[in-house]
């Protein structure tokens, strides 16, 4: 039987060894660790995770988006299921989690895709999500 719950610190060689599936660089234990703290800790940041079977098949990083100019939203900074499990389920019980959190902070729930990823996609749209626009990303360092 799978289940949504709160992270917790001890959940991080789990979350880690899951990144790596959907092209997250692999981080020592010791950067998974602080990054997974310091979102723990935060009051802007929520971590769940989904079990099945008593190990954790998949996870989900929210966070509050607040902006200048518009209203703010709820957003999915990451998800990540275990490949050998996809389609079954644990991808939508997460993100009906954060969902159900941004109902009770009466804000819109959003969620930015790589437009490579052409089946998170066709996910994210059988969940009822719409394409609200495409947008690029620019860096500099």
């Amino acid at each position: 039987m799978a289940h949504v719950r709160q992270a917790t610190i001890t959940d991080v060689n789990e979350i880690n060894k899951l990144s790596v599936f959907l092209g997250y660089s692999n981080t020592t234990s010791d950067e998974a660790q602080q990054r997974l703290k310091y979102l723990l800790e935060s009051t802007n940041d929520d971590v769940w995770v989904c079990e099945v079977n008593g190990h954790i098949a998949g996870w989900l990083h929210g966070f509050k988006a607040h902006r200048l100019a518009s209203d703010m939203f709820y957003e999915i900074g990451g998800l990540v299921v275990d490949p050998k499990i996809r389609k079954q389920g644990v991808g939508k019980l997460l993100v009906e989690q954060a969902y159900q959190y941004a109902q009770q902070l009466n804000v819109e729930l959003r969620v930015r895709c790589n437009n490579k990823r052409v089946e998170t996609h066709e996910f994210y749209n059988r969940l009822g999500f719409t394409q609200a626009k495409q947008q690029s990303v620019f860096s500099k360092r």
